[in-house]
């Protein structure tokens, strides 16, 4: 058995140089990955606010389309009035004041 003071064999500097060549290895292999996942997070943080202004967008194209909707409704109904107005005019041969039904 080895004591604690016996000096190196080369077989053992061997193994202590290829123990250390692994570490750096494993160090630079390790800074590599550190920087890949501060990439990562970088595009994710950026992907993020990118989807948020869409979303904001979508919200705002939806709610304008809601509106839109309701105006078409209220639009196709007024239509409709004046249509059935039109359509009593010609059948009764009264004269209707077509802008009561727009109020």
């Amino acid at each position: 058995p080895k004591t604690p003071d016996a000096p190196l064999t080369a077989h053992d500097r061997r193994e202590l140089a290829e123990i250390g060549a692994d570490d750096q290895a494993i160090d630079a292999g390790l800074d590599i990955l550190q920087r890949q996942v501060e990439s990562l997070v970088g595009l994710s943080k950026t992907i993020e606010g990118t989807l948020q202004g869409q979303a904001t967008k979508l919200s705002k194209l939806d709610k304008k389309i809601a509106q839109t909707n309701d105006k078409n409704a209220h639009l196709n109904h007024r239509a409709k009035l004046l249509v059935m107005n039109r359509r009593e005019k010609k059948r009764h041969g009264e004269r209707l004041n077509i802008e009561s039904s727009f109020s």
